[in-house]
């Protein structure tokens, strides 16, 4: 192994950026006000999207207006620097002062990391100190080695293990020729990556730099038993290392995705930190807000990311990064699911069932750590059928869902029926649980319905405690998408699905028999006299019925 080693710093070669990828953050009143200037034409929209991107990274270059306002610490940077970075380059000389501003840091240390991979750049006095501990007494910081650590591991899972493309090099810049560099900064997040030059591909690769917190000091509580600030400084290499990554493929690549996937890869270099565990309630709290939407709830997300991992291995990631190469995220998931024998749609539907079995409700062969998670939220609960003339009272967006729960307390019987019709600009899935309470649960899968109604029976109500009805969205255009649904009792007897019981349902019965005829949705409806057969005894039951005040179809 090679040891980590320290350089003094004596000029470290500043760059621009030409792209950054960041993430949302959980902004103070200074974005607040920017963005309230802005409505009110105060300042442009370009000069708003660099003063946000400066309240996060550079606060002392903002205009003094909005400064000296104390933000809650957020995750990631790198989709705020971008968009600045995309205003700064197409006016040049209007923001030349700005582009300065958003140029690599210039710190007092360097030191190359055990493997060699990496140059971790780090002040020791200053605002940007890092914690000046040091136990082994080798003149670089524990904190600093840590870091230099972790960023080994992540290069030995990300690239060697799993098969990425390492980030494209940056030559020289930095100071150490084919290394990636990392920088320990007092910024307002807990990291950011920022690409600068084009890669040597075909396709939009780009290298870049990392930069991450100097201390993490006040930052959200995590499970990392070394402790929050260790716990804080892993995954946020590990995060924003996998930015470096997928530069390697897109720069460009949808934002959402990219913090989905980075927040993801935490989980499976540290797993013992759970940091994303803080952002959890983001998605489970509203399950209608799709997976393509930003902020906190993508990085909640990364239960998606996380759900085709379990599902597939993880190195379904690699292909889907890999794919978007050529293509966008979503266009990458259809591809990638469907190499695999699957479909996007039938694999979605499964993730939101999987989402239903979190908390007390987790079972074996969903999410292997489901029972830490939150549990959904539900749109309605009803304890009574008939429940008619329902309409979604949380429309979906695109790739999102309602859950609705019919309890049965009450013990009623017979076969429940959810009719679904859904907006016909959408492509709909269902997914549907039957509760038997106990932890006893059956997951069902219905994407292949007819057009955008679908009919969904449960027979024998009286043996389960709840359903559980999810319609999902799965289109990936368009807002939110409304539905309306009924809830009743099926009638025994109604072979032919009519709504009624007469003697097209004895003709229907035996059509199904002897000639090869539709058979009865459900087959409980035809099993007037409930011995557990369709055959000619229900036929004969049911003429009885109608002709002969012979007893009703049991239930």
């Amino acid at each position: 192994m090679i040891p980590i080693t320290r350089v003094k710093r004596i000029f470290l070669f500043a760059t621009t950026s030409v792209f950054l990828a960041l993430v949302s953050w959980t902004s103070g009143s200074s974005t607040s006000l920017i963005e309230q200037d802005a409505k009110l034409g105060i300042i442009s929209p370009d000069e708003a999207t660099i003063y946000k991107a400066l309240a996060i990274v550079r606060p002392a270059a903002l205009p003094t207006k909005y400064q000296g306002v104390t933000a809650v610490p957020g995750k990631c940077a790198t989709d705020e620097v971008r968009e600045a970075m995309k205003v700064i380059l197409s006016d040049s000389d209007r923001y030349k002062s700005y582009k300065e501003v958003l140029s690599r840091p210039v710190t007092q240390e360097v030191c190359q990391s055990g493997q060699g991979h990496f140059w971790l750049h780090y002040d020791i006095t200053g605002s940007n100190a890092v914690p000046l501990i040091d136990n082994n007494n080798n003149d670089i910081p524990d904190f600093v080695e840590r870091g230099a650590i972790i960023a080994d591991s992540c290069w030995r899972y990300e690239v060697l293990n799993l098969g990425h493309l390492p980030p494209p090099s940056d030559g020289a810049v930095g100071g150490g020729v084919d290394k990636y560099d990392i920088y320990f900064e007092n910024v307002g997040v807990y990291g950011y990556t920022q690409a600068e030059l084009p890669g040597p591909n075909a396709w939009n690769d780009y290298s870049s730099h990392i930069v991450v917190h100097n201390n993490f000091a006040g930052f959200p509580p995590n499970q990392d038993p070394e402790g929050d600030a260790l716990g804080a400084l892993k995954v946020t290499i590990a995060h924003e290392f996998y930015h470096a990554v997928q530069f390697a493929y897109d720069v460009g690549e949808d934002i959402y995705f990219m913090e989905e996937s980075s927040t993801w890869m935490e989980d499976m270099v540290c797993p013992e930190v759970n940091d994303n565990y803080n952002y959890l309630p983001y998605f489970y709290t509203i399950p209608q807000v799709g997976l393509e939407e930003t902020g906190n709830h993508e990085y909640a997300a990364f239960i998606w990311p996380k759900f085709l991992h379990e599902r597939f291995g993880p190195k379904i990631m690699r292909d889907i990064w890999t794919e978007c190469r050529f293509n966008s995220a979503i266009g990458a998931w259809y591809h990638v699911l469907d190499t695999l024998g699957g479909s996007l749609e039938d694999e979605f539907v499964r993730f939101l069932i999987w989402n239903y079995h979190t908390g007390d409700r987790a079972t074996p062969g969903t999410f292997a750590s489901g029972a830490d998670y939150p549990q959904v939220h539900v749109m309605r609960y009803s304890e009574t059928v008939p429940d008619l003339d329902r309409n979604s009272i949380e429309p979906p967006e695109p790739f999102a869902s309602n859950y609705i729960v019919i309890n049965n307390y009450s013990g009623m019987r017979g076969i429940l029926t959810f009719d679904f019709t859904g907006l016909v600009t959408a492509t709909w899935g269902l997914g549907y649980i039957v509760d038997y309470g106990s932890g006893r649960y059956a997951d069902f899968i219905q994407t292949a319905f007819q057009g955008t109604n679908a009919k969904i029976y449960i027979p024998h109500f009286e043996n389960v405690l709840r359903v559980i009805f999810i319609p999902g969205v799965t289109s990936s255009y368009g807002s939110g998408y409304n539905y309306s649904y009924h809830v009743y009792w099926k009638l025994p007897g109604d072979f032919n699905n009519d709504g009624s019981i007469d003697i097209s349902d004895a003709v229907a019965g035996l059509h199904y028999i002897f000639s090869g005829g539709p058979p009865p949705q459900p087959r409980e409806a035809m099993d007037a006299n409930c011995d557990g057969n369709n055959d000619i005894s229900d036929v004969t039951y049911l003429i009885g019925f109608i002709f002969s005040h012979g007893p009703a179809p049991c239930r």
